[in-house]
């Protein structure tokens, strides 16, 4: 059987993605997230501005959908993020996701993105092998909010 499911980059600012390195922070949150069934043992973790580097990957425990006062009640105490922060960012949505991050693994060496790529939340690819040793470049980007196909390494 062929496996469908997809691999995912999810961008984290890079205060965020230290703490969940450190096992700190076990919860990360979005507004918006992927339609497509991906590979939830194997997500690949993007230090954003200033950092801009793939660091690490992880898997994707579990996922909740709530409104954003049921899932600080749920996810507090390993947010890795103030109350005021979690609703700043949540302010005017009636909706949530908050994502279950375990098995963290840092890379060797963090790895940049091939010039051009900006993912502001998250995107789909195919692995360069090279990632998973430190080496080579991470994919383009693509826009979250739209379905698209897997860009090659």
């Amino acid at each position: 059987m062929v496996n469908t499911k997809k691999t995912l980059l999810l961008t984290i600012d890079p205060r965020c993605t230290r703490a969940i390195l450190r096992g700190e922070k076990t919860w990360e949150f979005r507004k918006v997230i992927w339609r497509d069934p991906i590979d939830r043992d194997r997500v690949y973790l993007y230090a954003s501005v200033p950092v801009k580097r793939v660091v690490g990957t992880c898997r994707v425990a579990s996922i909740l959908e709530d409104r954003p006062e049921r899932l600080w009640e749920k996810c507090r105490h390993e947010a890795g993020i103030s109350e005021e922060e979690f609703f700043a960012y949540f302010r005017g949505k009636g909706k949530g996701y908050a994502i279950q991050i375990k098995a963290v693994e840092p890379l060797p060496t963090p790895v940049p993105l091939r010039p051009g790529a900006n993912p502001l939340s998250w995107c789909y690819f195919v692995p360069d092998p090279a990632l998973l040793q430190g080496r080579g470049n991470a994919p383009h980007s693509r826009d979250e909010n739209r379905d698209r196909k897997k860009t090659p390494v």
